[in-house]
């Protein structure tokens, strides 16, 4: 498994344990948002950046880009406000785990971005853009 790939999956495991923050937890997927889902997070790696001065064979360090959707449908209150409180909660869990127990150097939430064009299904988004800082085995990504 590349590191990518792992990355993806210890975000995922600290948004779903020890509580999930949301009713779904995706790897990947993204919108639309089926109509019966209250609440979803979706997971996925955009890319990365490789330290091109490593020997060559050696590690090499990456600064990857990871993006956290925060979805949530309400039927009493504006979009924004539905995924508010998911919002919040996904924002602490990331910052309570920087280094993703050890695996990465660093993990920080980049930017918030809204996404209210899915107000007429009254679903609420908020993506966090997040920076991994890891290392990686230089011919295998591992």
């Amino acid at each position: 498994m590349t590191a990518f790939a792992n990355i993806t999956t210890l975000l995922m495991e600290i948004l779903q344990y020890p509580t999930p923050v949301a009713q779904y937890i995706w790897r990947g997927q993204g919108k639309p948002v089926p109509s019966d889902v209250l609440s979803a997070v979706v997971v996925k790696p955009v890319e990365s950046l490789l330290d091109r001065n490593a020997i060559r064979g050696a590690p090499i360090d990456l600064d990857s880009i990871y993006v956290v959707e925060c979805y949530a449908r309400t039927t009493e209150k504006d979009a924004d406000a539905a995924v508010d409180d998911l919002l919040g909660e996904v924002y602490r869990r990331i910052a309570m785990s920087p280094t993703l127990g050890g695996v990465v150097m660093d993990c920080i939430v980049q930017n918030i971005r809204f996404d209210l064009g899915l107000e007429i299904d009254r679903v609420g988004a908020a993506v966090l853009t997040l920076m991994v800082r890891h290392r990686a085995d230089g011919y295998r990504l591992e």
